[in-house]
């Protein structure tokens, strides 16, 4: 009877030590993970690393001329006026009372836009079809101040704004979305700064500018937020239609599949506390 209730005593001795050793190798393992996640390096995260180290005649370079060109789809807003009466431009200025639901509200007359067609092109008034595609704003008001003096006499202002200049912004930012833009001039800081800045998980290294051109090519550029030469990029201004992506870095990757591991050691770990519990209760 003695050997007996001894070698119980001596089983449960042991199960209860293999249990205390795996819980110990489980939480050894978590930790490491946590530890592994947890590190980092703040050159990762830096914009324009070393850029206060470039010289005055460097930072003066002249760069690539920025201007935004017209594709297909886009609206433009455009404005004539001159040195004659106000009403001899109306039929240029054409107004138009948007949509209401509420009956009894007057809405105000607007300014109409023009779609840019498929082929790259508008119907503006008198002038008809105009091929506006690949042209500056600031062509596209020579073109048509040209056109535009056959019919009326004096100086003449064409004035062509964007009337839907939008960037989009997707992946590890804090708050992604499409982004109008006013002044018609935006650099990659600045479309990042609206979208809340990058998250913790965002690659300062990779984020990659997608663009469709007036020919309907695309073009996917990545840009390295970390580097001082940004500001001499050609895609440090954005066009309209622009779409920017964030990737994601690998500790990204990793709390994803850490995340899985886990639940699944913590299965494991519930499934092998259950046995012991068993045997324990078992040999008792």
């Amino acid at each position: 009877m003695f050997y007996k209730l001894f070698i119980i005593k001596m089983i449960r001795f042991t199960i209860m030590k293999n249990i205390e050793r795996t819980l110990w190798s489980v939480c050894a393992l978590l930790l490491m993970l946590l530890v592994l996640t947890g590190c980092g390096s703040t050159k990762n995260v830096t914009y324009l690393l070393g850029a206060e180290q470039l010289s005055s005649s460097q930072l003066s370079k002249e760069p690539l001329p920025y201007a935004a060109r017209v594709k297909p789809y886009d609206l433009l807003r455009i404005v004539v006026s001159g040195a004659e009466d106000a009403e001899t431009y109306f039929p240029f200025n054409i107004m138009i009372s948007p949509p209401s639901n509420d009956s009894n509200v007057q809405s105000m007359s607007v300014l109409q836009s023009y779609l840019v067609d498929s082929k790259g092109q508008i119907d503006f008034p008198v002038l008809g079809k105009l091929q506006v595609s690949n042209l500056t704003t600031n062509q596209l008001s020579v073109v048509i101040a040209d056109k535009l003096r056959s019919y009326l006499k004096g100086d003449l202002v064409v004035t062509v704004r964007f009337a839907s200049y939008k960037i989009s912004v997707l992946g590890e930012v804090n708050d992604p979305g499409a982004y109008s833009v006013k002044d018609e001039k935006i650099n990659i800081l600045q479309v990042l700064s609206m979208a809340g800045d990058l998250t913790l998980y965002g690659r300062r290294d990779v984020v990659k500018v997608i663009r469709e051109y007036s020919n309907g090519q695309k073009s996917i550029t990545t840009l390295n937020l970390n580097d001082r030469n940004l500001i001499f990029s050609p895609y440090y201004y954005l066009q309209p239609g622009d779409v920017v992506y964030v990737e994601p870095n690998k500790a990204k990757a990793k709390s994803a599949s850490i995340g899985s591991a886990t639940n699944l050691t913590f299965s494991v770990v519930s499934v092998l506390i259950g046995v012991a519990s068993l045997i324990v209760t078992i040999t008792r």
